[in-house]
């Protein structure tokens, strides 16, 4: 059994669909399913409810997700047992949309280079579902706009940007 497989299943699960599991992972949706199915053949059992756009757990999925999750979570985790830089394993970044276009390529691009045992995985959404993801523990760090409220003192931000944005229109007419 490939532990490719179990991310890919996690994946799914964290998304809702094979097909935003699949861009998380640059895959396409087809090799996710047939890793998802060949996990349902090794275990004998359906591990999703199927829809035309959503993909639930099973009882039987959400049976083994918390072991599937800590396996992975260590698989990923012995690369720091080789690696001392902190460079390696698995992460999760959530992004907002303008920072997916904005400074991600090239951070991206950099950490290829400085940090090749990192595998990074990228979570696309809003601020709002970003922290709440954050929160959650379903991602590790994330880009977003500083939230309006102090935030919680178990949180550390760092500001990238201050960027001006305007309302423009056109002048009133009287």
């Amino acid at each position: 059994m490939d532990i490719r497989y179990l991310d890919s299943l996690i994946a799914v699960i964290e998304f809702g669909s094979i097909a935003q599991a699949a861009r998380a992972q640059n895959l396409t949706a087809a090799a996710v399913g047939q890793r998802i199915l060949a996990l349902e053949k090794h275990f004998n059992t359906d591990l999703l409810n199927r829809s035309t756009h959503k993909a639930t757990p099973t009882e039987s999925c959400l049976n083994l997700l918390p072991r599937a999750r800590h396996i992975v979570s260590e698989f990923y985790a012995m690369n720091a047992d080789i690696d001392h830089s902190g460079l390696s394993g698995k992460f999760h970044l959530g992004a907002i949309s303008t920072a997916l276009t904005g400074i991600l390529p090239a951070a991206i691009k950099q950490l290829a280079s400085t940090a090749p045992g990192l595998l990074l995985q990228i979570k696309p959404g809003t601020s709002n579902s970003l922290f709440s993801d954050l929160a959650d523990r379903r991602i590790d760090a994330a880009i977003i706009a500083l939230p309006p409220y102090t935030l919680p003192s178990a949180y550390h931000f760092q500001a990238l940007r201050d960027e001006p944005v305007v309302l423009i229109s056109n002048k009133c007419r009287g």
